[in-house]
């Protein structure tokens, strides 16, 4: 599957594309969690809440276009601050 079928197949709410969405990203994304928490537990939730993030609005991305990593990088950081 390419990016843009994941991304399209996430847009549709189709579960084998959230999961290869999220497999893709995980481990990058679970460290950038784990540079703002204290511990475990909680960069597992910041990750959880970052992605609810990224397949609410993930439409908005695939409007405008650009570097997807980059974008959900963005969020992830975003989540963790707040």
């Amino acid at each position: 599957m390419s990016e843009a079928e994941i991304i399209k197949g996430c847009i549709e709410n189709n579960r084998l594309s959230q999961k290869r969405l999220y497999e893709n990203f995980y481990g990058k994304m679970m460290g950038v969690c784990m540079r703002y928490a204290s511990h475990q537990e909680q960069a597992t939730e910041m990750l959880n809440v970052g992605f609810y993030k990224v397949f609410k609005t993930l439409h908005l991305f695939a409007e405008r276009g650009g570097n997807l990593e980059a974008w959900i990088y963005r969020i992830m950081v975003n989540t963790a601050i707040d």
